[in-house]
């Protein structure tokens, strides 16, 4: 989301007191870098703890309230990926719409060539960084059913839920570290910020972050 609003010049970084720098799109996708690959390796490392060759759960009481609730928290854990997918995809699509780009920033006749250089050049990231978070998303969601589901207990399936939710969120904790780290902000320039609606789109991790419409 981060590389997103980076690809409208909405992510600055403060140098001193007075002076900021936009940060570039490639930037914050480098950032992402690490993320995908530690999110990647903590799913692994839950796949490779089920244990395959438990038993299967018989036909008495505790069995079947324990997989009762194996069953609520695999309908719990979806309904939590459900908004993250959703929204993801609402920055996709957001992304892919052609008069996105150009509400963004109202061009005159002689603008068209540098917009049409800086489109080329900062769209990809922000497409890259949408698909693999989708991606991470989805392969996350289906894995965390059969995790749950091969829980020998409860007690080990309500771990592995807070497991999963963590590396679900795992995105919002590295962006307020480079924010720390790198003095990181959003802020969306005066010039060139129009859209049509009042709230067209929010950012995830700002969510008083807007794009606003201002007649000329």
């Amino acid at each position: 989301d981060a590389v997103l609003v980076a690809a409208f010049r909405g992510i600055t970084m403060e140098l001193d007191k007075d002076s900021h720098i936009q940060v570039a799109p490639i930037v914050i996708c480098a950032l992402c870098v690490p993320l995908f690959a530690i999110q990647f390796a903590l799913a692994i490392f839950l796949c490779l703890d089920m244990e395959l060759d438990t038993k299967i759960h018989g036909g008495d009481a505790d069995d079947d309230m324990e997989i009762a609730t194996q069953l609520l928290l695999v309908i719990i854990v979806q309904l939590s990926f459900f908004h993250q997918i959703m929204e993801n995809l609402r920055n996709l699509f957001f992304l892919l719409n052609p008069i996105t780009w150009t509400y963004i920033d109202h061009l005159e006749s002689q603008d068209w060539i540098s917009w049409g250089t800086f489109v080329l050049t900062t769209a990809p990231f922000a497409l890259a960084a949408i698909f693999v978070k989708f991606v991470m998303l989805y392969w996350v969601s289906t894995l965390s059913s059969s995790i749950i589901l091969a829980c020998p207990d409860v007690k080990d399936a309500i771990f592995n839920c807070l497991v999963i939710s963590y590396i679900v969120e795992l995105g919002k904790d590295m962006w307020r570290f480079s924010c720390d780290s790198f003095s990181l902000q959003f802020q969306v320039p005066d010039r060139g910020l129009y859209v049509r609606r009042a709230k067209i789109w929010r950012c995830p991790l700002a969510p008083g972050l807007r794009l606003r419409w201002r007649a000329r």
